[in-house]
């Protein structure tokens, strides 16, 4: 046993130093101011529920975009508060606003998603969330980046801001984790995630996959959809580093909501049969577990807490080298201070979500779920 430790550890050192060389190596985008307004046409698209507290910024944030040959096409998913009649509004004021509504009988981000692709007249498809933000540079500096590499997909950073209290910078502490490792992975050509809310690809390629994705999940639209990507088009998959690409989102405001949607999140992973996806997610899950083991069976056997204290340590130099990097990159620095209580409380939360996440329903705007 204490050589299985010793090569756990040993991996999930490795591993994580692999998506800190990926980040490293991937250079900072510095967007070309775009000369020729009228050059691709672009389809943004944002699937709304029950979102009337955020509508508004998210809308205003989009239609002063320094680019403006675009529709922004938004998908109103059955809500009950007043989503649409703000919409509905916006949209007589500004002809790039569209509204689509589901029918009675199609509910669920993703069915909103597809439904809104379809209706969409761009050549490039970038979708965001309702509750984010984004600077005025935002689509030109993808735009730049698409006219220079001509990826089929780019993933781009999101983040937490404007953090109130412990829970929501610890929360965006570990959101950054995230993002790293999914660029990481993407510039070393093994890509493990993307984020839905700050995503662009070229619409034909939604085409192409789009009868082949997992359309019985409530969610995943995202990482579904880079899988199939992935498969065919590895190389055309790139992580675009740029502050002025970023969107920023909110923390979640409770334990409650945040479990719901790591919970979420960790249902996709019943149909993600990707050996990269697969892989790192048994290794960060034993790990994880390893730490809570040793810890337990330290207080029946005092040999186990040397483990304990040797995988701790070991993970916790690897993962504060690669974090650094990545809060450096966002200004976010000052959240390192709560570097180690999250260490402390990760292999926890990791035990716990990993398992409930596979065989629990979650709640997701009001709705019940299961996948």
């Amino acid at each position: 046993m204490q050589v299985g430790f010793y090569i756990l550890v040993f991996i999930y050192f490795i591993l994580i130093m692999l998506f800190y060389i990926g980040w490293i190596k991937n250079k900072i985008f510095f967007s070309d101011k775009i000369q020729n307004q009228n050059q691709i046409f672009i389809s943004i698209i944002i699937a709304a529920r029950n979102e009337e507290d955020n509508i508004i910024s998210v809308i205003d944030d989009i239609t002063a975009q320094t680019y403006n040959n675009f529709e922004l096409i938004i998908v109103d998913d059955h809500s009950t508060d007043s989503t649409v009649k703000i919409i509905e509004s916006r949209s007589k004021k500004n002809s790039k606003i569209k509204l689509l509504q589901l029918t009675k009988n199609i509910s669920g981000k993703k069915n909103a998603l597809i439904n809104a692709i379809k209706n969409s007249q761009g050549k490039l498809i970038i979708t965001t969330d309702a509750d984010c933000r984004m600077n005025k540079n935002w689509l030109e500096t993808i735009l730049s980046f698409y006219n220079q590499h001509h990826p089929k997909m780019i993933v781009s950073p999101v983040i937490i801001k404007n953090e109130k209290n412990i829970f929501e910078k610890m929360q965006s502490l570990e959101f950054l984790s995230l993002i790293g490792s999914g660029a990481g992975s993407i510039n070393i050509n093994h890509a493990i995630m993307c984020n839905g809310a700050n995503l662009a690809f070229e619409k034909n390629i939604f085409l192409e996959f789009n009868d082949t994705l997992k359309n019985n999940f409530s969610s995943g639209d995202d990482i579904f959809l880079m899988l199939k990507t992935k498969r065919k088009y590895n190389k055309k998959i790139l992580f675009l580093k740029s502050i002025d690409a970023t969107v920023y989102t909110k923390a979640l405001p409770n334990f409650k909501s945040f479990i719901n949607q790591r919970k979420r999140w960790t249902s996709k992973s019943r149909a993600c049969y990707d050996f990269d996806i697969l892989f790192t997610a048994i290794i960060v899950f034993l790990t994880n577990l390893s730490l809570l083991f040793t810890l337990v069976a330290s207080f029946f056997n005092s040999q186990y807490f040397y483990y304990f204290i040797f995988i701790f340590i070991v993970k916790s130099i690897i993962d504060f080298i690669f974090l650094l990097n990545i809060t450096k990159f966002f200004n976010k620095t000052k959240l390192m201070i709560f570097f180690i209580p999250l260490q402390v409380l990760y292999f926890f939360y990791i035990s716990f979500v990993s398992v409930i996440g596979n065989i629990s329903k979650f709640e997701w705007k009001e709705r019940m779920l299961t996948k």
